[in-house]
């Protein structure tokens, strides 16, 4: 039973540190980087 809380607990805090985030328009910034690694790796950047 403790451990099932836990693992409640944890998703909780998961989810509001994703909104937070998403508040804060870091999912934009996450984005941009994510685009320009690729473009790196397939030697366009």
């Amino acid at each position: 039973m403790k451990m099932r809380m836990t693992q409640i607990a944890l998703i909780i805090l998961g989810l509001a540190c994703v909104g937070l985030g998403a508040y804060r328009g870091e999912m934009e910034e996450v984005m941009r980087k994510a685009i320009m690694i690729c473009l790196e790796c397939a030697g366009l950047g």
